[in-house]
């Protein structure tokens, strides 16, 4: 083998270690590049506007609790987490309809996503679950469909960074209550306004139809009284500040009769970590 063709083969080995060592870089980049890209959520919200969707906009009270009209509110519940809701409850009261089973769940029904229509416009992944303690029971085992909802509106931010912050003209929360027990279906609306006039905090609240799309399109579900939320709204507007405790009373010490006092029945839903219940 003559000089040159030892340089030639040389040469031709030097190209293929350095293509080798260049296609492995290559390969080792694709690999860390793709190992680094971050699975992010999309959804599209086109409907988002300042005045409806945004944390900056003030609590639009005239909109959303207008006292001369009953207005219409469309949730849109995927057909998987509507059965994962009704799972839940069961799992919480028993088998819907029946009243062989008694007594209330410590715990509260699952939140799932979906979304809220008003006026032909949407909002997204919204939290929904059912609400209420012994109406929620006792209208679950009496197989009555209409249940209380409560809505939270940025519930699910973390999983969708795209509705961070997001409200409903101005409330982060609200429940539609199902007037249990209440042929009239006035009692909410009438003793929030007898207080309001007396003076005493309350919540402001007005009349919905609702219609519940859980996979085989819009079905009726009754007329509700929407209520605006104590722990949202309620305190920054009727209170100088929020540093007081908020309970949510249960049991006999709901009551606040004499003698019914006990610090377990008392759940505070503000100031937890705090074990001072004296303004009880």
């Amino acid at each position: 083998m003559n000089t040159k063709t030892i340089h030639s083969t040389l040469l031709l080995l030097l190209l293929l270690i350095l293509a080798s060592c260049g296609e492995e870089e290559s390969l080792l980049g694709i690999t860390e590049e793709e190992s680094t890209v971050v699975s992010e959520s999309t959804v599209d919200i086109p409907d988002w506007t300042e005045d409806t969707h945004s944390k900056s906009a003030d609590p639009n009270f005239e909109e959303v609790f207008e006292d001369n009209a009953v207005k219409r509110l469309d949730f849109v519940i995927s057909e998987d987490n509507w059965d994962l809701m009704l799972q839940d409850m069961t799992n919480l009261y028993g088998a819907f309809g029946s009243r062989s089973s008694d007594g209330f769940a410590s715990d509260d029904p699952v939140f799932v996503s979906g979304s809220v229509f008003y006026t032909g416009i949407e909002w997204y992944k919204v939290g929904f679950r059912f609400k209420g303690n012994s109406s929620l029971a006792s209208s679950w085992r009496a197989g009555i469909q209409k249940l209380s909802f409560k809505l939270d509106f940025d519930e699910f931010e973390d999983e969708f960074p795209e509705i961070d912050n997001q409200r409903f003209y101005g409330f982060k929360k609200l429940s539609l209550k199902n007037n249990f027990d209440d042929k009239s279906m006035l009692r909410e609306k009438v003793a929030g306004e007898v207080f309001s006039d007396a003076g005493l905090v309350t919540s402001h609240t007005a009349f919905y139809t609702l219609y519940v799309d859980h996979g085989d399109g819009p079905q009726y579900f009754g007329l509700y009284t929407l209520v605006e939320e104590v722990d949202d709204t309620v305190i920054d507007t009727q209170f100088d500040d929020n540093d007081g405790n908020l309970y949510k009373p249960d049991g006999d010490a709901a009551t606040f009769a004499e003698g019914t006092y006990d610090e377990s029945e008392y759940v505070k839903k503000t100031n937890e970590d705090e074990a001072d219940f004296s303004d009880v």
